[in-house]
């Protein structure tokens, strides 16, 4: 693996265990060593969008763009960040060009509707099926009424939990965008190639969730986690390998974003109710901010709120002394630090050792 290749894989590690920062400054590195990655861009824009450092995701997004035209995510994330700084008229503009991409784009049309709202604008209606002229085929008399009412009669569409996944060279992570969920009502099964997960709902509705994947994972190494928020599975890879699907070729072929339910599980009923999505993701937001973290994410948390809040030279020492010891200081005094390099200090009983690629 090239070193940036591998800078790479260690953000997105750093990224999937909420060390943010530190995944920022990878993907500095990374980028630093080859800047023809579209890729590396987009990953540092979301860190950046998790810090709340908008114009930086904003220029990053547009680095990516000007290397890979074709990039929803980099679209997606860049008008994302302008709609967080109301600037709703060029977010509109930014998703407009990525539904050029991807027209059916469910994400895409979630802002675009959101942008639309915050202008004053009507939202885009979706065009509808027309029904066949009668004037220009054979109708048979006795069932064209049935025909024509079954063809323009829509069938009511179901409420789906949202979710989505990426990934890291170790790990596949799943996030199911469900709040207050009890981990004490979740069941999780890991197959070598098959995931399963059942969940009771806040609301009491049963949630199911089984796949097929598209390559095996170590059963015994998966792992979930479950937030106020969201419910996170890390399915654990067998081969650092990059997964093109979540699914395996068989679910591909339907083309369906939501698991499929095997024959012998009772689906869950449908919500009777249209979830709105921009009041979700608003809360998400919300909530997200006042989250307490607790262990190491609450000491995370707390640098990353230092780094914020500081000014450029607590930023500046705090990234210098954390690259030059390899993580082992943080230092917020550039007085201190900004005249001379950083020694490496591993904790108490512990060596440091520099393993070579």
């Amino acid at each position: 693996m090239d070193n940036c290749d591998s800078l790479f894989s260690q953000a997105n590690d750093e990224f999937v265990n909420e060390n943010y920062q530190s995944a920022i400054d990878l993907f500095t590195k990374a980028i630093a060593a080859n800047k023809t990655k579209s890729e590396y861009f987009t990953n540092r824009a979301h860190a950046y969008f998790k810090l709340n450092e908008y114009e930086k995701a904003i220029e990053d997004s547009e680095n990516s763009i000007l290397l890979n035209p074709h990039s929803i995510k980099a679209f997606i994330r860049k008008g994302i960040c302008q709609f967080e700084l109301k600037r709703y008229q060029e977010a509109l503009d930014t998703f407009q060009e990525g539904q050029k991409l991807e027209s059916n784009n469910k994400t895409v049309e979630l802002w675009l509707d959101s942008c639309r709202e915050k202008l004053g604008l009507p939202k885009e209606q979706k065009q509808q099926n027309s029904v066949p002229n009668s004037s220009t085929q054979d109708v048979n008399p006795e069932t064209s009424v049935e025909s024509a009412t079954s063809a323009v009669t829509p069938t009511p569409a179901p409420h789906r939990t949202k979710y989505d996944w990426y990934q890291t060279q170790t790990f596949t992570v799943i996030t199911v965008l469900e709040k207050n969920v009890n981990k004490d009502d979740i069941q999780v099964d890991y197959g070598d190639k098959t995931f399963k997960l059942v969940a009771k709902l806040h609301n009491g509705e049963e949630y199911i969730m089984q796949l097929n994947l598209a390559n095996a994972v170590v059963p015994a190494e998966c792992q979930v986690k479950v937030t106020p928020l969201k419910i996170e599975v890390k399915l654990k890879k067998k081969e650092d390998i990059h997964w093109k699907h979540l699914e395996s070729s068989a679910d591909n072929t339907i083309n369906t974003p939501y698991a499929s339910v095997s024959k012998d599980v009772k689906e869950s009923k449908p919500l009777s109710h249209f979830r709105n999505w921009e009041k979700f993701v608003k809360e998400v937001t919300e909530e997200e901010k006042n989250e307490k973290p607790e262990g190491d994410a609450a000491l995370n948390h707390l640098f990353q709120q230092i780094y914020a809040d500081g000014n450029d030279d607590v930023k500046r020492a705090m990234v210098k002394s954390y690259v030059e010891s390899s993580g082992t200081v943080l230092s917020t005094n550039w007085n201190e630090v900004g005249e001379k390099a950083v020694d490496v200090k591993p904790p108490s009983g512990m060596e440091y050792k520099n393993w070579e690629a």
